[in-house]
């Protein structure tokens, strides 16, 4: 089973956060994927046309420690977290 947190960052500067699992049992590692993109983009719609992406997503592996996750969270980011539950 996994379980999916889902962060948003509408501010203009980055963000540093701390999740703390209670009554989950989580994986040590699992991952994010991020999707942003430059402040002077994200109010246009349909931003991406084909072959010219200027918005994709990313992905990383965290670090799960005793329960707890440290994130940073872009400017203007949708973050979501999945983890294995064990």
């Amino acid at each position: 089973m996994d379980v999916y947190i889902k962060l948003v960052n509408a501010d203009g500067i980055d963000k540093a956060i701390k999740l703390e699992l209670k009554d989950i049992n989580a994986a040590p590692t699992g991952k994010r994927m991020t999707l942003t993109g430059d402040s002077a983009l994200v109010h246009i719609p349909n931003i991406n046309k084909k072959n010219d992406e200027k918005v994709v997503p990313s992905e990383a592996v965290i670090q799960v420690d005793d329960g707890l996750i440290f994130v940073n969270l872009a400017a203007n980011s949708v973050n979501v977290i999945v983890l294995d539950v064990v």
